[in-house]
């Protein structure tokens, strides 16, 4: 039935071609010329930029180093992270959920580097609980004494109303409050290593738009933030808000890790990744594949988190936001250091529980 289809589809082509005058046939030729270039330009642009070649060349100049990436399960951006690091001599630990995935992950890394595989080590964390957080911690400091990149990967997107194990609401909680406990716990590390904070933001963090959102359910004072959210906002709005809080975050500990110590953060964005991270996502399943064309690899959506992580740090701003490898605007209220003050202020008061 398929290539029957087919079939009368092309024998309805050659007709209609066969029709077509001399200025029908240059109009064709145009739109396809012009078809094929948008198509091109398109490609190249949600592609996006790439880490520096000559940053990857060296094998060995992250050996002695050691990195956490949380999200690291196989397929994704923080897979691909973890391979290339490896592949440049680090020991990077694997922050996942799922103990399966960890050492599926860690499997295929050993198999593509070609060994290494004591330098790769699967650590058990849910970001949806603090207590897990406080537990992975304990134990990478029983195991580890320094820490020279954290890279915050790991995230859900637009999912259904609910709440973390400790009430807080889920996206937000997965998001941001899961890694601010995480960099909390290991600040001290990080800062006597002069080491960076890498945290996976998000273009959706424009999303946040209008000032008055700033005195509601984007204040991030512990009453919008507690609760599944769902008489706040709906499910978008709320993933706008945990990656804005990315934002927030990634400022107001630039301004904490200058305090003392040479550390630095950064945000990024991936880009459009085909990943499983909208698989919540309600359109997800129709938008996706149409976008396929247009879309990055996990490792095109890597090359951010890559630039920020390797790049010589006078050639990167702390605190700043990247997107394609190149500093940009994250959001118009990302700079308000008062509401910066009031996220980190409010997850402390969160976390209380687990600072000791």
């Amino acid at each position: 039935m398929i290539s029957e289809f087919l079939e009368t589809k092309l024998i309805e082509a050659v007709y209609y071609f066969q029709g077509l005058s001399p200025q029908g046939y240059l109009k064709l030729a145009c739109s396809s010329i012009l078809g094929g270039l948008g198509l091109y330009f398109g490609k190249k642009f949600f592609n996006g930029g790439v880490v520096r070649g000559e940053l990857l060349a060296n094998k060995s100049s992250l050996k002695g180093k050691t990195i956490i990436v949380t999200g690291a399960s196989p397929y994704g951006i923080g897979y691909e992270t973890s391979k290339v690091l490896h592949s440049l001599g680090a020991t990077v630990i694997l922050g996942v959920r799922s103990e399966k995935n960890g050492n599926e992950s860690k499997k295929m890394i050993t198999e593509e580097n070609g060994g290494g595989a004591d330098r790769l080590i699967v650590m058990l964390m849910d970001l949806t609980d603090l207590a897990s957080i406080k537990k992975f911690t304990e134990e990478f400091k029983s195991k580890f004494t320094t820490l020279d990149i954290l890279i915050n990967n790991a995230g859900i997107m637009m999912c259904p109303h609910a709440t973390t194990r400790q009430n807080v609401e889920i996206q937000f909680g997965t998001n941001h409050l899961g890694h601010f406990l995480l960099t909390y716990l290991l600040l001290d590390m990080i800062k006597q290593s002069n080491g960076r904070v890498v945290n996976l933001s998000s273009l959706a963090a424009s999303g946040i738009k209008k000032e008055s959102d700033l005195e509601g359910f984007c204040s991030f004072k512990p009453d919008v933030v507690i609760g599944d959210g769902s008489k706040l906002a709906n499910p978008y709005e709320l993933y706008y808000r945990s990656k804005f809080s990315n934002l927030l975050f990634t400022k107001r500990l630039a301004r904490e890790l200058a305090n003392g110590s040479e550390a630095t953060s950064y945000a990024c964005h991936p880009g459009i990744v085909r990943s499983l991270l909208g698989r919540s996502f309600t359109l997800g399943g129709i938008i996706f594949p149409a976008m396929w064309y247009f879309t990055k690899s996990a490792l095109q959506g890597a090359q951010t988190t890559l630039h920020t992580a390797l790049e010589d740090k006078s050639k990167l701003k702390s605190g700043s936001y990247y997107a394609d490898c190149a500093t940009k605007l994250g959001n118009k209220f990302e700079d308000n250091v008062s509401l910066q003050d009031t996220l980190w202020q409010t997850s402390l008061d969160l976390c209380k529980d687990y600072l000791n």
